[in-house]
């Protein structure tokens, strides 16, 4: 088996840099992990579930939409519950018929045969979840956020000072930090210099300042991420003469995708309630939002 050497992130931004701008480097960043884990909610908040009350329904949650699917199995311990798990093995359609699972309470003997041994819910026909979806766009909104802070602090008016002697330069260093710092009226000795000799170093900020543009794209990204994953209806821009048949056209496009994640989790949902009678008529999941294109989406809140 390889093993992954024991990098740290110094070493291979040494490496890695040499070839790549640093700064984008954005994938593993903690301003990057905030967004992502924020895009994630926002995935999660597209469908709301109907579960048995002894499951854990953020276990439940994260694992089928993040990773892309869960396991459900029979314990003597805890009963029928939705487990994480690897897969393997194939039938004749090259599709994986094979469920591990790994945990210190559990009893298990060898790989859980789908359909026989254990049931399996997934999000997607690829048995993927929406992690690719929220990695891309939380990097993309992660260099937009470092783009408008970097202009930002580059907008900032620049000072040169002007000083005789080390004392005097501390003088203004300590006199430029207490101004900067909002203090409101900062006092000087009388007959100090150290005012006169801060000057006012004069660039363009204004032509430069692309912040507000910056984040603009920022929510636009944000959009684009939602209409991916079924929240419909978000424009960062009205466009005149916007009539309600393009809204609802537009609606039924972002729907398209969440639809068919809805079909693939209400069929594993009714392949683990078919297994199991202890959750048979306990599982349920539906969108969070109804969406009509002038009709009715015809989804029963809480059936399979």
């Amino acid at each position: 088996m390889a093993f992954t050497p024991p990098f740290f992130y110094d070493t291979l931004n040494s490496v890695d840099g040499m070839i790549h701008p640093s700064f984008l480097h954005v994938h593993d960043t903690g301003l990057a992990r905030f967004f992502k884990r924020y895009l994630l909610q926002d995935a999660l908040s597209v469908f709301k579930f109907t579960l048995p009350e002894w499951w854990d329904a953020d276990f439940f949650r994260y694992n089928l939409l993040g990773v892309g699917f869960v396991a459900v199995i029979n314990t003597d311990r805890f009963g029928v519950i939705p487990m994480s798990c690897s897969l393997g093995g194939q039938n004749v359609f090259y599709r994986p018929n094979k469920a591990s699972v790994a945990n210190p309470l559990i009893r298990q003997r060898g790989p859980l045969t789908i359909g026989r041994d254990c049931a399996l819910i997934k999000m997607q026909p690829d048995y993927s979840g929406v992690a690719g979806i929220v990695d891309t766009y939380g990097d993309l909104m992660t260099l937009c956020w470092q783009c408008a802070a970097v202009n930002i602090l580059n907008s900032h008016l620049s000072y040169i000072g002007e000083a005789d002697s080390k004392a005097q330069a501390e003088t203004i260093k300590k006199l430029y930090d207490n101004i900067a710092s909002g203090i409101p009226a900062v006092v000087q000795r009388t007959g100090s210099k150290a005012g006169e000799g801060l000057h006012l170093l004069t660039q363009n900020v204004g032509q430069n300042f692309i912040a507000d543009d910056v984040l603009d794209v920022l929510q636009k990204i944000q959009a684009a991420f939602r209409a991916e994953i079924g929240i419909p209806n978000v424009q960062t821009e009205k466009k005149e003469r916007l009539i309600t048949g393009e809204i609802a056209r537009g609606d039924m496009f972002t729907r398209s995708k969440a639809r068919m994640w809805l079909d693939e989790i209400r069929a594993g949902m009714a392949q683990s309630e078919k297994m199991y009678p202890d959750i048979r008529g306990l599982l349920g999941v539906d969108f969070a939002v109804e969406v009509t294109d002038g009709g009715s989406d015809s989804i029963n809140s809480g059936a399979v």
